[in-house]
């Protein structure tokens, strides 16, 4: 089986695919050269942030789906499972298309986190441009307020506790968090294709729960449990690291849900016929 997924990644990166997230993946960096003299980045970690902030936070589980399901949804709308019945079992199947997914994103966005890491914290500021924001940073507000640019960085957002231990530990570790949750967004609409006959509203489900499950958690008051503050949590004071954690269990649970309800309805689902 092993053998089989890592075919079915290779098959997947094409050129015409890697092209294609090449040039998403760099469109942050595009715009951070463009607009990079308007704003006063005081510390690395700052640049990291505006890398991953904006549209890749708003478009995050559409980004993901782009990724794997799409194709996947033009198979079962093509009735591929129906004829590959006489190769190989549904259940091996949909096992070696789930875990494609699930690597596969994971893979491109924890990739994508830890390049755009590792720029803002050991290339980006040797460039003159950054060096003088650090200048003025650290005539102004740092020495205003009697901080260094690493307790600020320490106490700046949840997850940045990790400083502690060095940017590595931070960069590693979040990285893999942008990486699993991306992969737990691409598996709930994994399961949402096998479940739903509507592939438009499969595939939107997930982006839909992200946004309004968002707004109805702070219109409630439970604000510091948003999804996207789980996993872009710079637009929000640090919180303890367990809070991310609760909204992700939630995905889980879902996510587990799918699949119980899917093992159990095998027979009656008409995407599995």
């Amino acid at each position: 089986m092993a053998y089989l997924i890592t075919k079915e990644i290779t098959n997947k990166l094409t050129w015409k695919f890697l092209c294609a997230v090449g040039i998403l993946a760099s469109l942050p960096l595009i715009y951070f050269f463009i607009v990079h003299r308007s704003y006063e980045f005081s510390t690395s970690y700052d640049i990291f942030t505006f890398l991953l902030s904006g549209i890749l936070e708003l478009t995050f589980p559409i980004l993901v789906a782009l990724i794997y399901l799409g194709s996947f949804s033009l198979e079962i709308d093509d009735r591929f499972l129906f004829y590959t019945r006489s190769r190989i079992s549904i259940k091996n199947y949909l096992t070696l298309k789930f875990s494609a997914n699930f690597f596969l994103c994971f893979s491109i966005f924890f990739l994508f986190t830890f390049t755009m890491f590792l720029l803002s914290f050991y290339v980006l500021p040797h460039y003159e441009y950054i060096q003088a924001g650090f200048a003025n940073a650290e005539t102004s507000f740092f020495a205003l307020n009697n901080l260094t640019a690493e307790s600020y960085t320490l106490s700046q957002h949840t997850f940045t506790q990790l400083f502690a231990y060095g940017p590595l530990a931070y960069g590693l570790f979040y990285s893999t968090w942008i990486g699993i949750n991306a992969a737990l967004y691409a598996s709930i609409g994994f399961l949402l294709l096998l479940v739903l006959n509507n592939r438009f509203l499969a595939l939107a489900l997930p982006y839909i729960f992200y946004l309004v499950g968002s707004f109805m958690l702070g219109a409630i008051g439970l604000r510091i449990f948003r999804f996207h503050y789980s996993i872009f949590p710079f637009g929000f004071v640090q919180q303890s690291f367990w809070v991310p954690f609760v909204p992700f269990a939630f995905l889980v649970f879902m996510c587990v849900l799918l699949f119980l309800y899917i093992k159990e309805n095998a027979e009656r689902l008409d995407n599995l016929l």
